[in-house]
């Protein structure tokens, strides 16, 4: 067991960035990212991005301060033209997830990136708590084994939420939802050179930092 926690951690020499643009959990993704030994630096400047084939979009905070944030930083339509680009890897987390979409209720004359089809919703607060809050797993089946960046993490494992909004349905294929109360939201999506999570990996201990990992590694 030993061995193997070891060589999960070893040195990975490929380079990512993590977008800063004011909002987000970037000291705890960037502790995470330096504990699994990858080469990375937290920027906004395009021409260090550019350079990277591989961009996290981290999140906590609102949509509307997001999007206005990206927009101050002439970051919108250049975010776009990455994601367009098939070389190129973009993971979203949290609210870097929900920026990727259409739009949210939490803004609603705010206008995401559209990368992906589909508008974020309020949760409801009738079955459980919001916002959403702690450990939750991903409705995972043993045939779902073709999600690219969850090998080597069990079926049962629980990776930790925080939110109040959520994708309740997607036209992509590759997603996984979750349950809170009696209410399903999607929390993971692998689609073409996107990768979305709704949970925070680098809070999620093994199995969040494994997906690092594998996301970083492919």
């Amino acid at each position: 067991m030993m061995i193997f926690i070891v060589d999960c951690y070893r040195k990975i020499k490929m380079s990512v960035v993590i977008l800063d643009y004011g909002l987000g959990n970037l000291r705890s993704l960037s502790w995470v990212l330096d504990r699994i030994g990858c080469i990375h630096s937290v920027s906004s400047d395009k021409a260090i991005i550019e350079k990277s084939q591989k961009l996290i979009i981290p999140g906590v905070g609102s949509f509307g301060k997001a999007i206005k944030n990206l927009d101050n930083l002439d970051l919108i339509d250049f975010l776009r033209a990455y994601a367009g680009n098939p070389c190129n890897n973009l993971l979203g987390i949290c609210l870097g997830m929900q920026l990727l979409f259409e739009g949210s209720e939490e803004a609603p004359d705010v206008a995401g990136l559209s990368i992906l089809k589909g508008c974020y919703e309020k949760l409801d607060n009738q079955t459980s708590h919001v916002p959403h809050m702690g450990w939750n797993n991903l409705e995972r089946r043993e045939r779902d084994s073709d999600f690219t960046y969850l090998t080597n993490i069990k079926i049962d494992s629980d990776f930790y939420f925080v939110h109040s909004y959520g994708l309740l349905n997607t036209k992509t294929k590759k997603h996984l939802k979750s349950l809170r109360g009696n209410q399903h939201f999607v929390s993971y999506i692998e689609h073409q050179n996107l990768t979305c999570t709704q949970f925070h990996p680098e809070k999620s201990h093994f199995s969040g930092h494994m997906l690092l990992k594998n996301w970083i590694n492919s």
